[in-house]
């Protein structure tokens, strides 16, 4: 399934990774050209796999009939309320397909229920897909997208991170840099919250702090547990590589709880806490960690800024 097509101006093949967007206006449009994808891909014997909303879900299923029953369908509210843990998600059904078959996907990456914050991961995600895939077998992913939900800011955003668009090379794809792709600044946090510093010796007392901050905040039991454990390992990785000290934050949200960490060090991999640990991996665990237990993670880092990771957790 690779691609020998050069792209444009440029006189180099496409990468193995093929991400594609499909930009609609109706779910009439939706459901054709996602179904004809997915049948285009079946007829080539290729193992297909579809996470997208439960209506969208709906739609495919009564064009494709019969045929839906070869396709993996996963409601990617369940799987992708985090995004950090879409590509994990995608990695390992890649490799169940390992030396069997050629693949390609359908990942739904937005949704309109989405708040600012949810909405800027989604489209991180997106830019770190172009990283994620380099040097593994080739396949297709296909990304739709409602254009009468978006902004013009969100459709650039779109056009920069897939290489092809309605099927073709796409002069707009900007390839992303793994120096940069986690450099900028999150939102100012609110002026009614706390702020801690910490340090090995007072990690233990901000835990309890979290603990009771969140329980005041009305999350269930899980969802205190899943907090300072996430707090937790993002103050240790502050310790370990961000100069043995930082700064917690917190404060409640309308969607939940949510704490941050701030230190000095700088996070040279962009998709630390994007790949599963093997089992013989003892250290590497902690932002792996940190995305299984928490509804929203959002990480910024680079030398002008340190590193700041904020977590939240809903009720």
């Amino acid at each position: 399934m690779r691609d020998a097509v050069q792209e444009s101006g440029q006189g180099r093949e496409k990468p193995d990774f093929r991400h594609e967007a499909l930009l609609y206006t109706d779910t009439d449009q939706l459901q054709a050209s996602v179904s004809e994808f997915i049948r285009e891909g079946l007829c080539a014997e290729e193992s297909v796999l579809v996470a997208v909303r439960a209506d969208t879900e709906e739609l495919l299923r009564a064009d494709l009939g019969a045929e839906a029953d070869a396709v993996r369908f996963l409601e990617l509210n369940g799987v992708g309320r985090n995004p950090a843990r879409i590509i994990p998600m995608l990695r390992s059904w890649l490799e169940e397909q390992a030396g069997r078959r050629l693949c390609r996907g359908v990942c739904e990456p937005m949704a309109p229920d989405r708040d600012t914050s949810e909405l800027a991961e989604y489209r991180r995600h997106e830019s770190l897909l172009n990283l994620a895939f380099v040097g593994l077998p080739a396949w297709r992913l296909l990304c739709p997208y409602d254009v009468t939900e978006l902004d013009h800011g969100d459709i650039a955003s779109v056009l920069g991170d897939h290489s092809v668009v309605a099927g073709a090379t796409n002069p707009d794809y900007r390839p992303p840099s793994p120096a940069t792709v986690l450099a900028g600044t999150l939102p100012t946090p609110p002026r009614a919250h706390h702020q801690v510093p910490f340090d090995m010796e007072s990690i233990s007392s901000v835990r309890t702090l979290v603990a009771s901050e969140a329980s005041r905040a009305g999350l269930t039991e899980d969802g205190v547990q899943d907090l300072v454990l996430a707090t937790h390992e993002v103050m240790v990785n502050s310790i370990d590589h961000g100069g043995g000290k930082g700064v917690l934050l917190l404060w409640r949200d309308p969607k939940g709880f949510v704490c941050e960490v701030r230190d000095s060090g700088v996070l040279p991999d962009p998709l630390a806490g994007r790949r599963k640990p093997t089992t013989k991996q003892r250290r590497g665990r902690g932002l792996w960690i940190v995305n299984q237990v928490c509804d929203l993670v959002q990480l910024r880092s680079s030398p002008a800024t340190g590193t700041v990771v904020r977590v939240m957790v809903f009720p």
